[in-house]
């Protein structure tokens, strides 16, 4: 966001940049607290939209919040239906999908941009989630929304 916001050459399209990721934002927002209620998880989803562009660990959240790996694992999975992984693989395949939409970035940036190293693994799992690669999502081979 903070390299888009910079490459933004009018007000305008500053506007539309943050209209945009904030209503993204506040929908995340609302769908997780509609989920739970529990500070830990709500602070865990906080902590990964926070830091979504770079590599996000269960060790690492599970610091953050003083919980024990085990602990915090099952927690999330209780109170989200999904593993820690899986919603931090939905976040980011959801990131890209804007990004792709939004940017003209190459699949390559993008993919290094999430935090990623193997561009090849990333196409393979964004095919996974979306049913298309990058490039077909970007081409236009799907219906975007």
């Amino acid at each position: 966001l903070h390299q888009e916001i910079l490459m933004s050459n009018f007000l305008c399209e500053l506007k539309v940049l943050l209209i945009d990721y904030f209503k993204s934002f506040l929908y995340l927002s609302n769908e997780v607290y509609n989920q739970t209620k529990r500070r830990e998880i709500l602070d865990a989803i906080s902590y990964v939209s926070v830091n979504l562009e770079k590599r996000v660990s269960l060790e690492e959240v599970a610091g953050h919040l003083f919980l024990n790996q085990s602990y915090f694992s099952r927690l999330f999975k209780k109170e989200m239906g999904e593993t820690f992984v899986e919603y931090v693989t939905k976040m980011k395949i959801t990131r890209a999908k804007e990004l792709l939409e939004q940017t003209a970035d190459s699949v390559g940036k993008i993919c290094e941009r999430l935090g990623y190293d193997n561009q090849s693994y990333f196409i393979k799992l964004f095919k996974n989630h979306v049913g298309f690669t990058p490039i077909e999502y970007r081409g236009g081979k799907v219906s975007v929304g």
